[in-house]
């Protein structure tokens, strides 16, 4: 545990204070599973981040015959809350999308299976971890994955851009004139980009609203780590809103100097 622990202390997430609130094994697969998840998401990222060995890896651990310390960590936190292997499959094919350009410039549909990958299946393997049955939160994980991972979007949108990846839908980028724009046409001609962030902004929103409105008000106490996060992302979301869905650099949007608390109630911004 260890090992996990310091790899999520060293990402500056603010997740790792969470999970600091649960003991035990509990806090233990969570620990493996957001390292695991983060070596992924690196693996993708950085271009010597080696996603084919940790491909095969996660493939391995599926089979269960992990090699890695990480993925051992992994495995034990399968075999003592049953985690489906399917969401690791699922977890796997979300970040290939990626590896595999299918997600510069997707179809929606694309867009949303990715969101279902690396963002609602960690959201499922969560419900394993923390003893919420998976029938009565499924909806819940799912919807509040969606919100989390598009609002990851709008916020690394000017890394993303320096990287040479757009993850807004073709059609939108059709519709607004821009499937041809490269992106570092985009990166030096931000404002192009505001009515495609603010659509996509509204389609987080409403999936934090079916989150909120799924979620398990006899496991709320058990949730409390997702619902954390939630909060946190949600806090990021609105600095986006408030500053009119400009392109703004990711650390401005994850420290921001005046959001402290919500201004307002969380259902005038689902109004608005």
């Amino acid at each position: 545990m260890r090992m996990t622990e310091r790899m999520v202390r060293a990402s500056g997430t603010s997740f790792f204070k969470p999970l600091t609130t649960l003991a035990g094994e509990e806090r233990r697969a969570m620990l493996a599973l957001y390292a695991f998840c983060r070596t992924l998401d690196d693996a993708c990222d950085e271009p010597n981040g080696d996603f084919i060995f940790w491909r095969a890896e996660a493939i391995r651990l599926c089979a269960g015959i992990p090699r890695h310390p990480l993925t051992r960590e992994m495995q034990r936190a399968l075999r003592r809350f049953g985690i489906a292997r399917e969401d690791i499959s699922a977890l796997l094919e979300g970040f290939a999308m990626d590896q595999r350009g299918i997600m510069h410039r997707p179809a929606l549909p694309e867009l949303l299976r990715y969101c279902d990958g690396v963002a609602g299946s960690p959201g499922l393997m969560t419900l394993a971890i923390l003893g919420v049955p998976r029938r009565v939160g499924e909806a819940y994980a799912l919807h509040l994955g969606r919100a989390l991972q598009l609002t990851n979007i709008l916020r690394d949108t000017a890394d993303d851009l320096r990287a040479g990846r757009i993850y807004y839908p073709l059609e939108w980028l059709a519709t607004a004139g821009l499937s041809g724009a490269s992106p570092q046409a985009l990166l030096h001609a931000p404002y192009a980009l505001t009515p495609l962030r603010r659509k996509m902004g509204m389609l987080a929103l409403a999936h934090y609203r079916q989150a909120d409105l799924h979620l398990p008000a006899i496991h709320k106490e058990r949730l409390r780590v997702a619902r954390a996060m939630r909060d946190a992302y949600f806090r990021q979301w609105r600095v986006m809103a408030r500053h009119g869905w400009a392109v703004l650099e990711r650390e401005r949007v994850k420290s921001p100097t005046w959001v402290k608390k919500p201004d307002k109630p969380v259902a005038s911004w689902y109004a608005a």
